[in-house]
């Protein structure tokens, strides 16, 4: 039973690290300054409508079969699990604690810290009030390709693929443009 509890906290912990890494390289803006843009997230989607300052708005919620409380789930299934068998404890004991405490911990990460974070993204790149709103340009867009635009909701900061909405050239880095269009999550702008 301890060999289990090892390969689920190796697993685990391997998982995390070589998601962290990943998502430096691939999965968004970080505190060190590295922005990219492929995001890798799996998980099922289930529609529901919240209530959002006074606005009801239909989004998905999210599924607590992400791989990020999977494998939080397993880490600390397996550290907790190695802990009581090297006091002492009986493997069934170990199996039962390791659970509970995995449990737990998994549906903190998805209640305090998954949801809120979903239903804030979904709602602010579902807001249809952005048309017209201001933007700066952050990855310069090319003619006909997909750049990146940086704007401002009620103080938050978010980014999104944009694309020129006339062909005429290119927009550059650092650019204010307004939000013309939305379409499937690409943001379509021109020079202010």
């Amino acid at each position: 039973m301890e060999k289990l509890f090892d390969i689920c906290f190796k697993t685990g912990l391997l998982f995390t690290v070589v998601s962290f890494i990943l998502g430096l390289i691939f999965g968004g803006e970080t505190d060190l300054g590295v922005e990219t843009d492929l995001d890798i997230d799996i998980d099922l989607d289930l529609d529901t409508d919240i209530e959002f300052e006074g606005v009801s708005k239909g989004v998905g919620t999210v599924s607590p079969l992400k791989p990020t409380i999977i494998a939080a789930f397993v880490t600390v299934f397996g550290g907790v699990g190695l802990m009581v068998i090297n006091k002492g404890y009986s493997d069934i004991l170990a199996l039962l604690i390791g659970t509970i405490f995995a449990f737990f911990v998994s549906i903190l990460m998805y209640k305090l810290i998954i949801v809120p974070l979903h239903k804030r993204q979904t709602v602010a790149h579902s807001n249809k009030s952005l048309i017209g709103h201001e933007a700066r340009v952050i990855l310069t867009i090319p003619h006909n390709e997909m750049g990146k635009i940086r704007y401002v909701i009620h103080k938050n900061t978010y980014t999104a693929p944009a694309k020129a909405l006339d062909d005429d050239g290119i927009i550059t880095e650092g650019e204010i443009v307004i939000i013309k269009k939305i379409e499937k999550h690409i943001f379509y702008v021109e020079k202010k």
